[in-house]
C-alpha cells in the first residue's frame, strides 16, 4: 500500500486486517427499541430501530461482550462483523500510520 508515494504497508490482506482492524461489530437485535445499550468497554455505534451497533477490541472476548449485553436488554439476534477490508484501509490512510513493512 502506498501513500503519496512512500509505502505504508507491506504484505498480505489478513495480516493487514489483524495489524489494524483492531475492533470488531456486533450487531444485536432486541426484543423491541430501546436506549443505547451501556456496557462497560463496548463503545455504541448507533441504532436503527430495534437494531444496535457496538464496537469493542479484538482482543476481548465475542462470548464475554453477547453475556454482557445480554444482561442489560432482552435480545432477540446477534451477528458478529469482524472488521473488513475497507474500513481498515480508509483508517490507516485516515490515522497517517507509519510505515510497516
Amino acid at each position: 500500500m502506498i501513500d503519496h508515494g512512500r509505502v505504508v504497508y507491506d504484505g498480505g490482506l489478513a495480516e493487514l486486517v489483524d495489524r489494524y482492524g483492531d475492533q470488531r461489530t456486533l450487531v444485536v437485535e432486541l426484543e423491541r427499541p430501546g436506549p443505547p445499550l451501556v456496557v462497560p468497554g463496548v463503545e455504541f455505534g448507533r441504532a436503527d430501530g430495534v437494531r444496535q451497533w457496538l464496537r469493542f477490541p479484538r482482543a476481548r472476548s465475542a462470548a464475554e461482550v453477547i453475556v454482557a449485553v445480554s444482561a442489560a436488554a432482552d435480545l432477540r439476534d446477534v451477528t458478529l462483523e469482524e472488521p473488513d477490508i475497507e474500513s481498515v484501509i480508509h483508517r490507516i490512510y485516515a490515522q497517517g500510520r507509519p510505515s510497516h513493512s
